[in-house]
């Protein structure tokens, strides 16, 4: 190349502010120091200044120089590092075009929830913008270009973690809130025989005779029955039994050899047969799906007052999985004053099922055996509020988010030891760290402690409010994976999943404190025939209407909706009025010519109703009479007189335990 040529390219190859008399200079400058160094090759001489001269002039050069003033080694040395240049130049962009894409799927995952407010929505949007421009920016100058990529890398992670926890989170509220079309129940109705029973398949009992309930679970039961019968191609031979002691005590005697019965009966028969489960040995088992109608509510949870009911399963596994529901309680929410009142019922309160008992009285916990509406129905006939909305959980749910909370700290009024049932673990006055296992024996204790049932109410207030309490701590952070884990088939509500992120949206927004307040009813214990036992009578406790009205009040004076009054109990002006009541204190008929209504909610009716004494009197159970024996002619399952006279009590136990009547023999 001739020495014009040369000075030609390198004038056109600048673009700084560098003269072309400075970098012919700079040139001979550099060939003048290295030519100093003694044992360098031109090579080497020829590598040093392209080095020198791409440090002063480097981006802001265009034109380099030419490759025939180079050597062949120096053009494909040159040719390698423009190839890398550009390698992480691409690279670097890449990057940036990933982290581009894993934020527009945060930000759609962040408005398919609705649970931030605008103002955290524009900031996390403009913090997203941000940080795509910075690792972009950063590929530009040669300097920047591995602490960018090094930047967008790790936000990208860091984005990627967001989106598994923001999808996680849709998809469990998508599968734990429940609309009426997906709502149902499951029963489990098994064959059992006594563990000792030679049968070891369905097979070996068909020539059996079979045990059954003559009322209670009928329709399940006769539809296993039919299906037994269908594959096995025969009748099978089968004795019916008004109550389920009756039934297992045939079974231990040999009258019959094997029992269809619904599985979620289990402590139930257990409350008057001892070791019941413990005795037999499950042949076969059938599951059975059952729609449920539910009654559901569109209101605006974040401006209207609501009433949820918290209902806990006596079981473990599926959340569908019929069961009694111990645990009973209202959380009735002021969205606007920021109150809440929880109200427990003790589990063994003695009151009618609507649409399930008729005239007939039952254990609140058998309740859940029917369905959560009819727990639902049952707590809103009793207290004469409105339900808006259930939430149900099991023992699975308890231990699980204890767990992922990294366990509980518990406060006990009371130093006890839980049953051996339940552990056995040594609770001591005051605060008690807990894992899941000792979190759930605690809230499920009754027997050892003082107060029992009451107790356990006011025990399961003490394990939530610990739950609340960790649950606005960092650990829910820390544990959040496993809080929606232990959540996903073992939770359920028919809240919807926008009315459950508008109230995440309504807090996050306001962050206002909330004023929290726990209130449980209590009564007297007793024994009565229940309509889920038979003739059994079982323990149960008798309502006490003084401490119904005041939960009722509390429930009222923070916006919950009274429903009408048809039996006449809420319609009394306590101040001016006295009911009559039976020796439990239970109302069987008063004086409403007082002022009437002692509540001033709007949406509550005044009413004059007569008082229907199904409702509240208790005075002729033989509890009451304190009659060690039944009432002669009274049949406290069905509860009405018997067509048949019977002389005395004696008379008519016996004809009680003797009960059952065979068919298909």
């Amino acid at each position: 190349m001739s020495k014009n040529k040369k000075k030609r390219f390198l004038k056109q190859g600048h673009t700084d502010e560098l003269t072309q008399a400075a970098v012919d200079q700079e040139t001979k400058d550099a060939f003048a120091r290295v030519s100093e160094e003694s044992g360098k090759t031109s090579e080497e001489i020829s590598e040093k200044i392209l080095e020198e001269i791409e440090e002063k002039t480097s981006e802001k050069t265009t034109r380099k120089i030419p490759d025939e003033i180079l050597g062949e080694e120096d053009r494909i040395r040159r040719k390698k590092t423009d190839i890398n240049k550009k390698k992480w130049r691409i690279i670097g962009f890449s990057a940036a075009a990933v982290q581009l894409v894993i934020s527009v799927i945060l930000t759609i995952y962040v408005l398919n929830l609705n649970i931030l407010p605008d103002k955290y929505l524009v900031l996390i949007f403009m913090m997203l913008v941000i940080l795509v421009a910075i690792t972009a920016c950063a590929q530009i100058p040669k300097k920047t270009r591995i602490g960018g990529l090094i930047f967008g890398c790790i936000v990208s992670i860091v984005l990627v973690v967001g989106c598994v926890y923001l999808g996680r989170t849709q998809n469990v509220l998508d599968t734990v809130t429940v609309s009426d079309e997906e709502n149902y129940k499951v029963d489990n109705i098994v064959v059992a025989v006594l563990k000792d029973d030679q049968a070891q398949t369905m097979d070996d009992a068909l020539l059996y005779n079979f045990g059954i309930q003559k009322t209670l679970d009928r329709s399940n039961t006769d539809t296993v029955i039919a299906e037994i019968e269908a594959n096995a191609g025969l009748a099978l031979s089968v004795t019916e039994y008004e109550d389920f002691s009756a039934m297992v005590r045939a079974l231990r005697k040999g009258e019959i050899q094997a029992i269809v019965y619904n599985a979620a009966y289990d402590d139930t028969i257990e409350e008057s047969e001892e070791n019941f489960t413990d005795e037999i040995r499950v042949l076969n088992s059938h599951e059975i799906k059952s729609k449920m109608n539910l009654t559901t509510s569109d209101m605006n949870v974040t401006q209207e007052p609501f009433t949820v009911y918290i209902s806990g399963i006596d079981v473990y596994g599926e959340i569908e999985k019929t069961s009694r529901s111990d645990v009973n309680m209202l959380v009735t929410v002021n969205p606007q004053t920021k109150q809440i009142v929880m109200t427990t019922t003790p589990r063994d309160y003695f009151v009618l099922l609507p649409n399930v008992s008729g005239t007939y009285r039952d254990k609140l916990t058998h309740a859940g055996i029917y369905g959560v509406q009819c727990s639902m129905d049952t707590l809103s006939q009793l207290y004469g509020i409105q339900i808006d909305y259930y939430v149900r959980v099991n023992f699975t749910t308890l231990k699980k988010i204890v767990d992922a909370l990294g366990g509980v700290n518990v406060y006990s009024e009371y130093e006890f030891t839980t049953h051996y049932k339940n552990g056995g673990y040594e609770i001591k006055k005051g605060y008690n760290q807990m894992d899941g296992k000792k979190a759930l024996a605690f809230a499920r204790e009754r027997y050892n402690v003082p107060g029992g049932d009451e107790q356990r109410g006011r025990d399961q207030q003490a394990v939530l409010k610990a739950l609340i309490e960790k649950a606005m701590s960092p650990s829910i952070l820390t544990g959040y994976m496993g809080i929606m884990d232990s959540l996903e088939g073992s939770f359920e509500t028919n809240m919807s999943m926008n009315q459950i992120a508008s109230l995440v949206k309504m807090q996050l927004g306001d962050g206002a404190g909330w004023d929290i307040k726990m209130q449980s009813v209590t009564g007297t214990y007793g024994n009565e025939a229940c309509f889920s036992s038979g003739y059994q009578r079982l323990s149960i406790m008798y309502e006490d209407l003084e401490s119904i009205t005041k939960a009722r009040n509390k429930i009222l004076s923070i916006g919950g909706k009274a429903i009408e009054d048809t039996t006449g109990r809420f319609g009394i002006d306590s101040e001016n009025a006295q009911p009559e009541t039976d020796i439990y204190g239970n109302v069987t008929g008063g004086d409403t010519s007082g002022s009437g209504n002692a509540y001033t909610d709007s949406s509550y009716e005044e009413t004059e109703a007569e008082f229907d004494s199904s409702l509240g009197d208790f005075a002729e159970s033989p509890t009451a009479r304190g009659e060690s024996g039944l009432r002669k002619g009274f049949n406290y399952y069905k509860g009405q007189a018997e067509t048949e006279e019977t002389d005395d009590a004696s008379e008519l136990n016996e004809k009680i335990e003797s009960q059952g009547t065979t068919i298909n023999e």
